[in-house]
């Protein structure tokens, strides 16, 4: 009944992030801004070269433009070999050559790479996929999906929530099991009271069985709690058991 239970990332968003295909010297499946003869695109070995003087704001932007939704979550790759300069890719700035990884909420609806100084960069392999892609969890603060876990990092102050809507029906039981592969502090799954402190499961996976007392599951995490979760799984039972 959990969407995204294993905390899986959406599909690939870039076509031709490898930037294997040109057509006049750009980058096919990419909107090129501001070039001109001192800021410009070029193919080189393979990969995309983007040099500035830093009289105009050289861009590139994935095709199509619209591919992000605003004030969602991205993971987002690329490979950087930098001469001299900064690169700004919707709104992070990188100045040191190696492949980068970070996580993106996103700004604008598209992706964009743009020289942030005076600037001579390769950039290859450029990937972003969605995080939460069914756009069913709905994080805290101290929340977030990395890696394909589910994480709460204790930078909350207060209680902070990971939840799911529309999951459970009152009264109902359902079979539980996730998995815990590090916890420090008090995180509890709840509805709208605690159905068990998962912490204290300890490392492993684990089933146990819920009444749900409401129609969201969250895990609740307390001040400066950390965990790390995975493979979460909700069953309602076929057959209810029967009070007894």
């Amino acid at each position: 009944l959990v969407a995204n239970g294993t905390f899986d990332l959406g599909s690939e968003l870039v076509t031709n992030g490898d930037f294997s295909s040109f057509t006049g010297d750009n980058p096919d499946n990419f909107t090129v801004l501001n070039e001109d003869a001192d800021n410009f695109v070029t193919e080189s070995s393979g990969q995309l070269r983007m040099v500035s003087d830093n009289s105009a704001t050289i861009a590139i932007r994935a095709n199509p433009t619209d591919m992000l939704t605003t004030g969602k979550v991205y993971k987002v790759s690329v490979d950087l070999t930098f001469t001299t300069g900064t690169l700004d890719i919707s709104g992070t700035q990188f100045n040191t050559s190696g492949t980068k990884v970070f996580y993106l909420t996103a700004p604008a609806d598209y992706i964009q790479l743009a020289k942030a100084s005076t600037l001579d960069v390769l950039i290859d392999n450029l990937s972003v996929k969605q995080v939460d892609p069914n756009d069913r969890w709905s994080l805290g603060t101290s929340w977030s999906i990395e890696d394909g876990k589910l994480k709460n990092d204790g930078t909350n102050t207060g209680f902070q929530s990971a939840q799911q809507n529309n999951v459970t029906v009152v009264g109902d039981t359902y079979e539980v099991t996730v998995t815990v592969e590090a916890t420090s502090g008090a995180v509890e799954l709840k509805g709208s009271g605690m159905y068990t402190r998962i912490d204290t499961l300890g490392v492993g996976t684990h089933t146990f069985n819920i009444v749900a007392d409401a129609t969201y599951i969250r895990f609740l995490a307390h001040a400066s709690a950390t965990i790390t979760l995975d493979n979460f799984t909700v069953r309602e039972y076929a057959i209810q058991p029967l009070d007894v």
